[in-house]
C-alpha cells in the first residue's frame, strides 16, 4: 500500500520536472508581463482609467461587481469624479 503511494507521488513529480527543464528561467514575454502587474496597485493611488480597466478585468473574471474590492474600486471612481 505505501508502496503505490510513492509510486504515484514519483509518477505525479517526473512531468513537472520534465516542464521545467523544457523552459529553464525563460524571461517573460512582453504580452505576459503586460497582463500581469508584478504587483497590484493600491486603490487610492488609482486614477480614474486605472479604476475603469479595473472594474472591467473584474467584471469578466468574476461575473459581476458584487466583491468588496469592486465595491472599493466604485467608491474611489466616485470619490474621483466629485
Amino acid at each position: 500500500m505505501a508502496e503505490d503511494k510513492a509510486d504515484k507521488t514519483t509518477k505525479a513529480q517526473a512531468p513537472a520536472e520534465s516542464e521545467k527543464d523544457a523552459a529553464p528561467d525563460a524571461p517573460p514575454t512582453k504580452e505576459t508581463a503586460e497582463k500581469t502587474p508584478l504587483r497590484k496597485k493600491k486603490i487610492n493611488q488609482m486614477n480614474a482609467a486605472e479604476i475603469d480597466a479595473r472594474l472591467k478585468l473584474i467584471q469578466e473574471q468574476q461575473g459581476g461587481l458584487g466583491s468588496k474590492y469592486a465595491d472599493q474600486l466604485q467608491k474611489r471612481k466616485k470619490t474621483l469624479s466629485a
